[in-house]
């Protein structure tokens, strides 16, 4: 094997060891977060088996849908079978929809993290290059825009950002759709790149923000580091300099960014899903909370949270790319 195959192989081992060990770090978090759910839905008040069969339900057939339910068990007993249907996507069936919760969540979550990752795009792509240009152009005109829009992107609620965006774009200018994710009676992929532009905008825009007020200051203070001093003496031109030295290691605290972001994206995406009626997992999960429709509502905690767990797996991936001393650290271990 040559030696930088055998450094790549090193490389690559090493990466693999510490996603495993930060996958394990992961584990009890996950279990605290199915033991919360499985009590929160358990010991709140209203009765799964009332729910499903009805007000004029009767006592003998409400114990005998708990006993079906395993609602009669202890609850221990109850949480081993629940972690084990839970781990292979089985949380029971919707008492509204009548068919399997876990998959009909999962289909859900799947137009959400579209959602999600659209503005998660659009919040990265615009907030480092505006926050780059904002750091290179420190004091200027073009810099204080910059910081303005910034401000103005946090103060505004993400819903009252997408109910101006519907009032201009779908209402005024009727160029996009208001709402949904195809068009009503048909339900092709060629519909939905038109119906995520707004809601993706409204969820962007508090997380661009954010994104390039990091940025400038992560960059600002990589510009002021030796090693970029010295690159310029060695005369490096302004595009090598600032997006190769000088981005790439101010992207580690717009890493640590993402990972807090994509929590607060994951939350958000409840009311803009709710304001533009995208079918995402959220807006799922508050009309499962509406209906009491227990074995929905566990399914999307669970997947919320997993999915959470996975991003901020993907975000300690990212630092070890970006961050040699953790490599370091990796390889010590």
């Amino acid at each position: 094997m040559l030696p930088q195959e055998l450094e790549w192989a090193q490389y690559a081992a090493t990466m693999l060891t510490y996603i495993m060990r930060r996958t394990a770090q992961l584990i009890p978090t996950l279990l605290a977060v199915t033991i919360v759910t499985f009590l929160l839905i358990r010991l709140t008040p209203g009765n799964p088996a009332s729910t499903l069969l009805g007000p004029l339900a009767t006592p003998a057939a409400i114990a005998r849908i708990r006993v079906e339910l395993g609602l009669d068990k202890p609850l221990y007993v109850q949480y081993v079978i629940w972690i084990w249907r839970a781990l292979h996507l089985n949380f029971g069936t919707s008492y509204v929809n009548l068919i399997p919760a876990g998959p009909y969540a999962a289909g859900k979550m799947v137009n959400s993290l579209l959602l999600i990752g659209t503005a998660l795009v659009i919040s990265s792509t615009i907030g480092i290059i505006t926050g780059l240009v904002s750091a290179v152009h420190r004091g200027s005109r073009l810099d204080r825009g910059v910081m303005l829009g910034a401000l103005l992107g946090l103060s505004f609620p993400d819903f009252w950002i997408g109910l101006m965006l519907i009032l201009i774009f779908a209402v005024a200018l009727r160029i996009l759709p208001a709402g949904g994710m195809f068009v009503i009676g048909d339900s092709r992929w060629s519909d939905i790149p038109s119906h995520i532009i707004l809601p993706a905008l409204s969820l962007a825009a508090a997380t661009t923000a954010v994104m390039a007020r990091v940025t400038r200051s992560a960059v600002g203070e990589s510009m002021r580091q030796g090693y970029v001093i010295a690159v310029r003496a060695r005369g490096a031109g302004p595009i090598r300099l600032n997006v190769v030295h000088v981005l790439r290691n101010a992207l580690i605290p717009v890493a640590t960014l993402l990972g807090i972001q994509l929590g607060f994206l994951l939350g958000g995406d409840i009311v803009i899903e709710y304001v533009f009626s995208w079918p995402g997992i959220g807006l799922t999960l508050l009309n499962a909370v509406q209906a009491e429709d227990y074995s929905v509502i566990e399914a999307c905690v669970f997947l919320i949270a997993f999915a959470y767990m996975i991003g901020t797996l993907l975000v300690d991936v990212a630092y070890y790319v970006l961050d040699p001393r953790i490599r370091q650290s990796a390889e010590r271990r």
